[in-house]
């Protein structure tokens, strides 16, 4: 849900909204967002049934959770780059507990 709405704030803040097709980064994570959807919706239809082809078909899944990994790698990457980035979010979730 946390990509779902990171997508549409970038999405949100284009002006021209077709620009973001021309983003590689962008369509990357409209891939994994649209990846959580049916993960979300398809997973559960394919875990309720006991049919053992509907459970080979989870392979797909296993390799769009593994692209998600990614963007986590790529964020991680973000942090390491720009360790100030850390301090803040680090800030942040200490003030979180505070609450």
């Amino acid at each position: 849900i946390s990509f779902a709405c990171e997508w549409l704030v970038r999405f949100g803040a284009l002006r021209r909204k077709l620009d973001a097709f021309k983003d590689g980064w962008f369509i990357l994570d409209s891939l994994l967002v649209l990846s959580d959807v049916l993960d979300i919706l398809i997973l559960g239809a394919f875990m309720d049934s006991d049919d053992s082809r509907a459970n080979g078909n989870t392979s797909l899944l296993r390799l769009v959770r593994l692209l998600r990994l990614f963007k986590m790698a790529r964020m991680m990457r973000l942090f390491r780059a720009v360790p100030e980035l850390m301090i803040l979010v680090q800030g942040m979730v200490a003030a979180l507990r505070s609450v």
